[in-house]
């Protein structure tokens, strides 16, 4: 298929949050404005990347998804497409995916595709009850179906693509993995306004920061790295716990910091946007899940030369080299973290070259030219 400036290209997201997901779209279609005509169609308000794009002149609809039933939110898509006429739609999630799918099907799109970009490979085997269902048959079976009427089905990891190939049993042939990128000028820009992380908690320039962003639920496990921390301060006075982030499991984080009496030197500050910024002053970047994809705030840790210390969920161990640019701990293993952890604070020459090693890599396998190539020659490619 021929494509040019002219040609417009459809994009379905469910939201544009703070997500990782949400961060790639943004960042991708941002890329490809040069050689395409992007528009986004959002299933649920959340302004916090909407108004960002709106101000890079790309054209967004928001369909909300709460109030309306799935038949017309359907037709809302269907009319739009029939307005914008796009030579793709590309759904960005499961149910974006879907709809996309639908586009297809009704013969209103010529080409239609899926991105996957979150780890559900562990998911499907540690969730219970109902949402063992949803993970196991629920999702496999539309995947599986609708993935008929997709060109492709695209993944951020490694991880991503076995899910979609052993679990829901798409085509292989079908399936495409093309790992994140990390937009180096929009931390710069971001960069010139930012205030330092120390300066907001007080904390003192000799005093080493192990710092944890992310969610407060089961996929992001804090639980282990906040056992691990208790571990570390048993052997390392001096040394401060940040986490950034919010979520559903903040009260059981409380809780256990209180009843630990780690108080004094622990930190938690609300999930903010410029949370990739604050890292700056981490002097190790943590990130203990259980079940991931290709996780942004690793290209974020690495952005800025920091030691990452991850489990072995989705693609983290792949991302992060063991004793090249990180070390790669068991999921769940809070031992071995500590031990990590502890590693590489009584090590600052190790901790350098590590962070060095992974600026390196970073730029070489995780930047996001590199990553808009490869999604522009998808689309020439159809």
């Amino acid at each position: 298929m021929k494509i040019n400036k002219q040609s417009n290209i459809l994009f379905i997201i469910h939201s544009l949050g703070l997500g990782g997901q949400e961060k790639q779209l943004v960042e991708l279609v941002i890329g490809l404005e040069k050689q395409l005509n992007p528009y986004v169609i959002v299933l649920q308000r959340n302004g916090k990347r909407e108004e960002y794009l709106k101000k890079n002149g790309v054209p967004v609809i928001t369909i909300e998804n709460r109030k309306i039933p799935i038949f017309f939110r359907l037709y809302n898509i269907f009319t739009y497409c029939k307005i914008i006429q796009p030579i793709v739609v590309h759904g960005w999630g499961i149910t974006a995916g879907f709809y996309a799918s639908i586009m297809k099907l009704c013969g209103i799109v010529p080409v239609a595709m899926s991105s996957m970009n979150s780890g559900m490979e562990l998911r499907s085997v540690m969730t219970k009850g109902s949402g063992r269902f949803f993970f196991n048959y629920f999702i496999p079976f539309f995947q599986k179906l609708f993935s008929y009427y997709l060109y492709r089905v695209i993944c951020n990891s490694e991880s991503g693509k076995k899910y979609i190939t052993e679990v829901c049993k798409v085509t292989k042939n079908k399936v495409l993995t093309i790992p994140n990128g990390l937009d180096f000028k929009i931390m710069e820009k971001n960069m010139k306004n930012n205030v330092g992380l120390r300066k907001i908690l007080n904390v003192s320039d000799t005093t080493p920061i192990v710092g944890f962003i992310g969610k407060l639920d089961y996929n992001k496990d804090p639980m282990t790295f906040l056992k691990a921390a208790v571990r570390v301060r048993e052997k390392i006075r001096n040394v401060s716990f940040v986490m950034i982030a919010s979520g559903p499991l903040m009260e059981e984080v409380d809780t256990f910091i209180n009843d630990n009496n780690i108080n004094n030197g622990f930190f938690i500050l609300n999930q903010r946007p410029d949370a990739p910024l604050l890292a700056r002053e981490f002097n190790i970047g943590v990130l203990s899940s259980c079940s991931e994809g290709l996780p942004n705030v690793i290209l974020e840790y690495m952005y800025w030369s920091i030691p990452c210390i991850v489990t072995n969920a989705g693609d983290s161990g792949i991302v992060v080299k063991h004793n090249s640019t990180g070390i790669v701990v068991p999921i769940g293993d809070y031992h071995s973290l500590s031990l990590a952890m502890i590693e590489i604070l009584n090590n600052p020459e190790k901790a350098n070259r590590m962070g060095f090693e992974g600026r390196k890599r970073l730029e070489k396998f995780y930047n996001i030219n590199r990553y808009v190539d490869d999604y522009y020659k998808l689309y020439s490619n159809i």
